[in-house]
């Protein structure tokens, strides 16, 4: 048993919310549906669950048209992010509603409800009210409700999303071996690239209405499709391949995470540092680079911004993209593009020119002029390369709580091959 999306789109007037979507989901099979907010995730699961009638394509199981199939014909069950419980019914009331529609005979809907609450963790609820449970709780009965009547497909739309993080993680873990133990074929959207692939068998990336790359979660993490979904990934700086070989020792154009340098009294980096900002398990550094130990030589990189809006500005993920796309050689080589670690999901963060922080947006595609060609380097546009390597930059870096180094301190660095993506 499968589902098979093919060409599916959904308009709203003038504007196309999703656009020629095809993807399968197969038996026993979580796929998850990750992008950014307004990607057009949640209108496919939508149109996947028969609530928005698609503007073109088909919605198929089994090979059979799903067009003239109601909702409640369906087959598939929705979890959605607040749950939408029953207030007026207790937990084993909203559990077994399904089961009631299927008219299910009592001792079996009872013991049906006793079997799924014990998997979501919540043995013993049975005659607790829902508006008496935590937000987690509530939305463990909302899983088992939806679980209940055995559905051949679930569809679960940011199902841990209105939780606080800490939970959400906790609850990922909990929901990944619910639908492993269940055999569950599920369709999950989601923004949380961690929430994705911690549940999913693959993950399908979106963006602006479309699916750009579908893959096992390591396939993508390691090797995103294109610039735009490597920044969505995390990837807060993209280097071309000559600068990635002489930084990274990677001869392909790479998207380098926070964790792909990290502070290390042997490194052969050395960076001053700019900013530092405490994170649960780790300290996150701005650095700027200022020599390299790694070797010299050839062309140096330089820092592509998009549409550029001044120092800490925004600019549209999708202008960053073409941006970094259309960049031409310079030095060599097709230059990085800007931070993105302060704008939004799916935003690049632009930074500042001439020589890293001050005014102006940094040069976007075509303006490699200005930059310096160092001893074989990164240069950040305007900004001559500095001594012995990799030039003058400002990459983001990671360092232990314990007594982290703070803003002026200079640090040596290495090179962590986890946080590295290798693009295209």
């Amino acid at each position: 048993m499968s589902l098979e999306l093919n060409g599916i789109s959904v308009r709203y007037g003038a504007v196309a919310a999703v656009s020629e979507v095809g993807l399968t989901v197969g038996d026993g099979e979580v796929v998850a549906l990750l992008g950014p907010s307004g990607c057009g995730k949640s209108t496919l699961l939508r149109a996947v669950a028969g609530l928005e009638v698609p503007s073109a394509g088909v919605v198929s199981w089994d090979g059979v048209d799903l067009a003239g199939t109601p909702v409640h014909r369906r087959g598939f069950g929705l979890v959605f992010q607040d749950g939408q419980l029953f207030p007026h019914r207790d937990v084993a009331g909203n559990v077994a509603f399904g089961l009631r529609m299927q008219r299910v005979e009592r001792e079996a809907r009872r013991k049906r409800v006793d079997e799924l609450l014990e998997l979501v963790g919540l043995g013993g609820y049975q005659r607790r009210k829902v508006t008496e449970l935590s937000g987690g709780e509530q939305q463990r009965v909302a899983l088992a409700r939806a679980l209940a009547p055995r559905p051949r497909l679930l569809l679960l739309d940011e199902p841990l999303s209105a939780l606080d993080r800490a939970l959400r993680e906790s609850l990922a873990v909990d929901l990944a071996r619910v639908l492993r133990e269940a055999g569950a074929t599920a369709l999950v959207v989601t923004h949380d690239h961690d929430e994705a692939f911690t549940l999913a068998d693959r993950v399908a990336v979106m963006s602006a209405g479309r699916i750009r790359q579908v893959g096992p979660p390591a396939q993508v993490w390691r090797s995103p499709v294109d610039v735009e979904v490597a920044r969505f990934l995390g990837c807060g700086k993209v280097l071309g391949a000559e600068a990635a070989q002489r930084l990274v020792g990677v001869s392909a154009r790479v998207g380098l995470r926070a964790t792909a340098l990290r502070v290390d009294p042997d490194g052969p980096l050395e960076a001053e540092v700019l900013e530092r900002v405490h994170r649960r398990d780790h300290v996150r550094l701005l650095v700027r680079l200022l020599r390299s130990d790694a070797g010299s030589g050839g062309g140096a990189g330089v820092d592509a911004g998009g549409a550029g809006v001044g120092a800490r500005g925004e600019a549209s993920a999708g202008a960053a993209s073409d941006a970094a796309d259309s960049a031409g050689p310079v030095g060599g080589e097709v230059g990085a593009v800007a931070d993105v670690g302060r704008g939004g999901a799916g935003s690049a963060g632009t930074k500042a020119g001439a020589g890293g922080r001050g005014g102006g947006a940094e040069a976007g595609a075509g303006a490699g002029a200005g930059a310096g060609a160092g001893a074989g380097g990164v240069a950040s546009s305007g900004a001559g390369a500095g001594a012995g390597g990799v030039g003058a930059g400002e990459f983001e870096a990671v360092a232990p709580v314990a007594a982290p180094p703070g803003p002026g301190d200079r640090v040596r660095l290495a090179v962590d091959p986890d946080g590295v993506a290798v693009i295209g």
